[in-house]
């Protein structure tokens, strides 16, 4: 896993989402927000690590500059995979933003203690999943400083 990507190479999100309905409003949004943003979806757990591992079909994935994280999902729960990703250090780097319908305390903590970097509420609404989705990927993608992508942030 090389952790950069090439000089004009399209940054890519992962989306690991189980729910058809949510996983298409999300990659719309995100394609509305972002064009150049690639968007990877899988469906579940296992889907999400046979990806970021280059598994099978995924053997020319690129490697994700962010990863958006169910938290329910089916055999291989989120916190699942957010635990082996931060354990691995080979993909620790990667942003991991939880992207759930649960705002249990008890769910948001376990993200947080399994290190995610983030945990997002999933907006009921279209436009509101646009515009939190549309600050999400500004925020990771344009200012933060990130190893995975060799990211610097804007130019000032």
């Amino acid at each position: 896993m090389s952790g950069s990507r090439d000089e004009g190479e399209r940054p890519t999100v992962l989306l690991v989402e189980d729910s058809p309905a949510d996983a298409e409003l999300a990659v719309i949004a995100i394609r509305q927000a972002r064009p150049e943003v690639a968007v990877e979806v899988v469906n579940s757990g296992e889907a999400a690590l046979r990806y970021l591992y280059h598994d099978g079909e995924h053997a020319d994935a690129p490697t994700p500059d962010l990863m958006l994280l169910d938290f329910n999902l089916p055999g291989r729960s989120g916190v699942e995979v957010l635990e082996l990703v931060k354990s691995d250090e080979a993909l620790r780097a990667i942003p991991v933003v939880m992207f759930s319908n649960s705002n249990a305390g008890s769910d948001v903590a376990s993200a947080y203690r399994h290190h995610a970097n983030a945990y997002l509420l999933k907006p009921m609404e279209y436009a509101d999943i646009k515009e939190s989705l549309t600050a999400l990927l500004a925020f990771w993608l344009d200012w933060v400083c990130s190893p995975a992508a060799d990211r610097v942030g804007p130019a000032v």
